[in-house]
């Protein structure tokens, strides 16, 4: 009787310590909601990342509170480290409130390596925020998911990142999710000193040429999936999507030693971000990847009805905006916060 007590006793702990791990614990450790800790994509509040600072909801931009105050016009970014760098929500509200008689809120939820998947998912979490505007401009991280052997290319991405897998236990457990993913970072490692005896070692940076593409642009039909759900899913809360075609500046004659020797045309005196294409793939595999994701867009914005920025006509092909195949230089942020100012204006 008493060994039956004691470990009941003992269970009791034992669940006691669990729940206050997952509902207490961990969010005070990371100080931020549970739901946004167990999306995956957030980094720590009034942490300060190149000049910006983090949010209490985890991202850069305004602090949004859970009502919208009367003549308020929100704004949400989805995508990638081309919205974050260079200070671009910040510089794209100061554009959007010249232009309007309304206060202006701008929540910056673009993270350096995201992807369509990452956006929707993020979009997911922050949904309810009563936007007025969802712009989605994000696409050549989605050609990271390329890179695998076909029958080990998965729609949800999970072939790139542990955080896009879901199920039922990992979206409502932290302790579940953490555990998840530090499983999946050890096995990378022993594959990584396996080499290929047990499965390939997939490199998303600078990619081994076996595996380059192997999947066929199986991602182009997730990207799809994924934009579209986005268009879903800000019209039933009420806001207008905006998508926003992918730029880039890709020159034929583009060598990687041509790159580092700095004779392209790209302009980033100060090196910020700069990366060879070649992270993501051969330039033909990315102008390839990049034209098809933009005929994607323009399809879904005429098929849904929704705005969409030409961003890509605007832009491609100006070195002079680019500090390497996609990041903006301060130039090429100012051209396309105009561009997009512009077509919002005027604001509702």
């Amino acid at each position: 009787m008493r060994r039956h007590a004691f470990a009941l006793y003992c269970l009791l702990l034992t669940l006691l310590a669990i729940a206050a791990a997952e509902f207490v614990l961990l969010p005070q450790l990371h100080g931020l909601p549970r739901a946004t800790l167990l999306a995956g994509f957030a980094a720590r509040p009034a942490d300060i990342i190149d000049g910006q600072r983090i949010n209490a909801l985890g991202f850069t931009g305004d602090d949004i509170a859970a009502q919208k105050a009367p003549g308020t016009v929100r704004v949400l970014l989805l995508g990638s480290s081309t919205l974050f760098n260079r200070h671009l929500g910040e510089r794209l509200k100061a554009a959007l409130q010249q232009r309007s008689g309304k206060t202006v809120e701008l929540l910056d939820a673009g993270i350096r390596s995201h992807t369509s998947r990452a956006d929707l998912l993020k979009l997911q979490l922050l949904a309810h925020y009563q936007w007025d505007y969802v712009l989605f401009y994000d696409g050549i991280n989605d050609l990271w998911a390329n890179h695998v052997l076909p029958q080990d290319f998965h729609d949800d991405y999970r072939q790139l990142d542990p955080w896009y897998y879901r199920n039922a236990l990992l979206d409502r457990s932290l302790l579940a999710r953490y555990g998840y993913n530090l499983l999946h970072a050890q096995w990378r490692t022993l594959n990584r000193r396996l080499g290929e005896r047990w499965q390939p070692d997939y490199q998303f940076v600078f990619a081994k040429k076996p595996y380059v593409n192997a999947a066929g642009f199986a991602s182009l039909e997730s990207y799809r999936n994924n934009v579209s759900a986005i268009i879903n899913l800000a019209q039933h809360h009420g806001a207008t999507p905006v998508l926003l075609t992918f730029a880039s500046y890709l020159p034929d004659n583009y060598t990687r030693q041509a790159f580092l020797d700095g004779t392209l045309g790209y302009h980033n005196p100060d090196q910020y971000d700069s990366r060879d294409v070649f992270n993501w793939g051969p330039p033909a595999y990315v102008r390839e990847g990049l034209q098809r994701q933009n005929a994607i867009l323009r399809e879904l914005a005429a098929q849904h009805g929704v705005p969409l920025v030409d961003i890509d006509s605007a832009m491609s092909g100006r070195g002079e905006w680019f500090g390497d195949v996609c990041h903006f230089n301060d130039e090429g942020v100012d051209v396309f916060v105009n561009h997009v100012a512009n077509a919002l204006s005027p604001l509702r």
